[in-house]
Parts: structure tokens; C-alpha cells; sequence
């Protein structure tokens, strides 16, 4: 999942959910392209018994489609990421906030939790280091 995280005092730290970025405009930008081509081949294609006649039919479905994932990318991480997941080390919970959910506010106990796992992944243009994994077991 797409977080940032914060530790605004020692009691709390706080994981919010980054915005869609980049990601909605490359569907779209693909789509786009699938859709010119399909166009293309349907408009230009001299043999109506050839197979580009199916391409032609196949690339503009798979960019309209793209196009459709692209604008609604947003929407849907919104409904499926929640916004904010923050460990309240002085109640003993983790709270989890999501705005476009029936439930707001969801609680998780620290005596509840088994076992909880963190993905940590670095980026850079010149180092990649592999994915560390801790895992963090929750008991009292």
C-alpha cells in the first residue's frame, strides 16, 4: 500500500495514503494510444476478411477500457486504501480512518493482533536495495 508516515509524538505514529500519482495518467496515455491505432487499423484496413479486422476491434476495446481504469483509478484506491492507519501507543490500538467507507473509524487492540508484518521498499534513480521485511509480533 502507498504510505507515508509521520510520528508526531512519541504515542502515535501515523501512516497516510499517498495520492494515485503518475499511475492514472499512464492508463489513460496507453489507452489513448490502443485507441488511435484500433481506429486506425478499422479505417484503413483494405481486406474486411484479414485478422487486423479483429485487432482492429480488440485495441480500441483494451483502450477504452485502459482509458476507463485511468479516470477512475482514484476512486477506486480511495474506496480500497484507507486514508490514515495510526498506532496509538497510549490507548493500545491501531485506528484506521476511511472517509469513503460505511464505517469511518475502525479500532484494532494491540491484544488482538497476532502478527503484523512491514514492507519497507527504497527508491532511487542509482540504488536499489533489496525489500526488507520485519515482522513484528503484537502480544500481551
Amino acid at each position: 500500500m502507498p504510505f507515508t508516515y509521520s510520528i508526531p509524538n512519541q504515542d502515535r505514529i501515523v501512516f497516510k495514503r499517498l495520492n494515485s500519482g503518475c499511475g492514472r495518467f499512464l492508463f489513460i496515455f496507453v489507452g489513448c494510444i490502443f485507441t488511435i491505432i484500433g481506429v486506425y487499423l478499422n479505417i484503413f484496413s483494405s481486406d474486411p476478411d484479414s485478422s487486423l479486422v479483429i485487432i482492429g476491434w480488440v485495441f480500441p476495446f483494451f483502450g477504452i477500457v485502459a482509458i476507463y481504469a485511468g479516470a477512475a483509478y482514484p476512486s477506486i484506491q480511495k474506496s480500497t486504501i484507507p486514508d490514515e492507519i495510526i498506532f496509538d501507543n497510549l490507548n493500545g490500538r491501531v485506528e484506521v480512518n476511511q472517509e469513503a467507507s460505511g464505517v469511518k473509524t475502525a479500532y484494532i487492540y494491540y491484544d488482538e493482533i497476532e502478527d503484523i508484518t512491514f514492507q519497507a521498499k527504497s527508491s532511487g534513480s542509482s540504488l536499489r536495495l533489496p525489500e526488507r521485511t520485519t515482522t513484528t509480533t503484537f502480544t500481551w
